[in-house]
């Protein structure tokens, strides 16, 4: 057998459940910032090569240049969830369906409109859970709370909200049979349009009513109405789910922290920008070069796929002190977690919201919440997304 001689091989063949990636991706980011790998011929497309972007800098320059790095990149995975949504659509085009929906997710919106439904369901949550002796807040929690958040949002009726969290749960299960997927996105596309035209006939709650409402620059149809309400599912839920557990593992894992949190909620919006720039909930993005053009000194023809790692980036020692070491006093953070330029993400207030909302509440319903000590202690494990591998708790 070959041996694997250098750190990106390495990280190449790394399974998604990788645990100590970072060490990899710093020893990577160190050599080749921007790297190219050669991907072989196959029965149905000729030889290629690929790009992988590590520092911060270049991550950024990537994410925020819409004309040389397009989000076409995404099309191939996402129509198969969603159809053709804004998340593949570049500026002009872009612009155009964002721009009517941004200022319903905007963070006063949030906060304002949607505070109650947000508290609604955390408090909900933690006190099924609180009915518990020992839990796995993965399962008990962390994933319980976004996809009821989600079908709040867009108006979900009470009485199908078992239903739509089962299908919705079911189209983001990485380890599912893809004809399971299918089916959920099958099932969800038609629900929506239901829901959409019960909406137009009678007006809708939440954020579909928002929607339909919208006029300028012109009325969105069904089709883009529904592509949207798909979007939401893996961009509103799985994020959130594991941005959660990931605050929560990093507070567990350091009871000085927790008990300043704990005593001071005013860090609670900090400790969480510092473990989403620390472990992100995300591991990277795509884009595809629109035209020949070169990155750090590297030539990159038109077409190629570019994967920009936000793990790396995010502990770019070039970019941030100490990188490896989790400071929620650190100050100006800039971390791309959330995305850079035109398609910083749209969701992230929301996620913030439900993320402190849902730490602030443990923190007061149940003080006593920790690891379980006879449980195998937790880590952070994935390389595509990164999140505890459990979170044995007893309440």
């Amino acid at each position: 057998m070959t041996a694997l001689t250098t750190p990106l091989e390495r990280f190449l063949r790394a399974d998604m459940f990788h645990r100590d990636i970072h060490p990899l991706l710093a020893e990577i980011r160190s050599r080749t910032p921007v790297a190219a790998v050669d991907v072989p011929a196959t029965a149905t497309s000729p030889p290629a090569q690929q790009f992988y972007v590590f520092s911060h800098a270049l991550v950024r320059e990537v994410m925020g240049d819409p004309e040389r790095f397009s989000n076409i990149a995404y099309a191939p995975q996402m129509r198969q969830f969603a159809g053709r949504t804004l998340l593949e659509m570049d500026p002009p085009a872009h612009f155009a369906h964002r721009g009517p929906i941004a200022p319903l997710l905007r963070s006063s919106m949030v906060s304002g409109r949607y505070r109650g439904l947000v508290e609604g369901v955390v408090d909900a949550g933690v006190r099924r859970l609180g009915r518990m002796r020992e839990a796995d807040l993965l399962a008990d929690l962390t994933s319980w709370i976004p996809v009821r958040v989600i079908a709040g949002l867009i108006g979900v009726p009470e009485s199908d909200e078992e239903y739509f969290c089962a299908l919705a749960t079911q189209l983001i299960d990485v380890e599912a049979e893809w004809s399971a997927v299918t089916a959920a996105r099958t099932e969800l596309s038609g629900y929506f349009a239901g829901l959409v035209e019960r909406g137009r006939r009678g007006g809708a709650p939440g954020l579909l009513d928002d929607l339909l409402a919208v006029r300028a620059p012109r009325r969105l149809s069904e089709e883009e109405l529904v592509a949207f309400l798909l979007l939401l599912i893996p961009a509103g839920i799985e994020t959130t789910h594991r941005a959660a557990a990931n605050l929560l593992l990093a507070l567990f894992q350091r009871p000085g922290l927790h008990r300043a949190v704990r005593a001071d909620r005013a860090l609670l919006p900090q400790a969480l920008e510092e473990v989403m720039r620390w472990e992100p909930a995300v591991g990277g993005g795509l884009r595809i070069a629109a035209r020949p053009t070169t990155l750090g000194g590297v030539a990159i023809p038109a077409g190629a796929l570019v994967y920009t790692s936000f793990l790396a980036a995010n502990r770019d020692p070039a970019r941030f002190s100490d990188p490896d070491t989790l400071d929620v006093h650190r100050a100006g953070l800039q971390h791309v977690t959330y995305g850079h330029g035109p398609h910083l993400c749209l969701g992230m207030h929301l996620a913030r919201f439900e993320v402190v909302t849902l730490v602030d509440r443990l923190c007061d319903a149940l003080p006593g919440l920790r690891l379980d000590p006879e449980r195998p202690e937790p880590h952070f494990h994935g390389k595509i997304y990164r999140t505890p591998d459990a979170l044995p708790v007893l309440c």
